[in-house]
């Protein structure tokens, strides 16, 4: 598995269960990065055997690591948090979730991004994709993947996947046009203005006051919808979108 860190290194170390073959540590951003150590085995890795993966690259060092085992055509990952359960994905998701973890600006943000991704999978059994009202969760855990356009939409996410910012907006189909105070004024191709965006940059969170703003991009941008006549929100920062 290739990832798209700014640095990496031989993965080597001696003791290790048997079956299983370290390959490459990749680091993120800031003074003591996460760290993802990448291995392979020929089946899916007992936690005892993670866990074992795990002790190994942290030892007692003040960092954040994730261990990410690829077997077949599935991952399984263990940490930051080593008492949180193990996620197991297809290599795909597997890929762009740990290069999501990687691109975060400091060790903390990316601790929080993997803790928010393992969170939702659990939640909703879909990673990166957390419900809180919007839809019927048990509709999205026990049955979207027998919706006759669910194949369509998987084929369609992947081709969005490494868009960011003003090309993400334009992949989801919208057109863009500008719009008073930091926001953008969206628009589905025949149809009204019907959705306002704002583009967080890396300092900023969804929810916590931005000193760009003088409020939480999503209550700044709650605000301008009003004005504006507009039902919709969209944040994105970075890989990450919130409606």
């Amino acid at each position: 598995m290739d990832l798209g860190s700014s640095r990496a290194i031989d993965w080597t170390s001696e003791g290790l269960p048997s079956g299983t073959m370290p390959e490459k540590v990749h680091f993120g951003k800031g003074a003591q990065p996460i760290q993802v150590g990448l291995a392979r085995s020929d089946h899916a890795p007992s936690r005892a055997v993670l866990r074992a993966l795990f002790e190994d690259r942290k030892r007692r060092l003040p960092i954040f690591v994730i261990v990410a085992v690829t077997h077949g055509d599935s991952v399984s990952l263990f940490g930051p948090d080593p008492d949180s359960e193990t996620i197991v994905l297809k290599l795909p998701t597997a890929k762009a979730v740990l290069n999501s973890i990687l691109d975060q600006e400091n060790e903390i943000s990316a601790y929080q991004r993997a803790i928010f991704l393992w969170r939702s999978k659990q939640t909703t059994d879909m990673v990166g994709f957390t419900n809180n009202g919007l839809f019927a969760s048990h509709f999205i855990r026990t049955s979207i993947n027998r919706h006759p356009k669910w194949k369509l939409a998987q084929d369609r996410s992947a081709e969005l996947q490494n868009l960011r910012d003003k090309e993400l907006i334009a992949g989801l189909g919208f057109e863009v046009s500008a719009s008073p105070s930091s926001t953008l004024l969206l628009s589905a191709k025949g149809q009204e203005n019907r959705v306002i965006a704002i583009l967080l940059d890396q300092s900023e969170n969804f929810d916590a006051k931005s000193a760009r703003l003088q409020a939480s991009p999503v209550e700044w941008s709650l605000g301008i919808a009003a004005q504006q006549g507009a039902p919709w929100v969209i944040a994105i920062k970075d890989s990450q979108l919130r409606l």
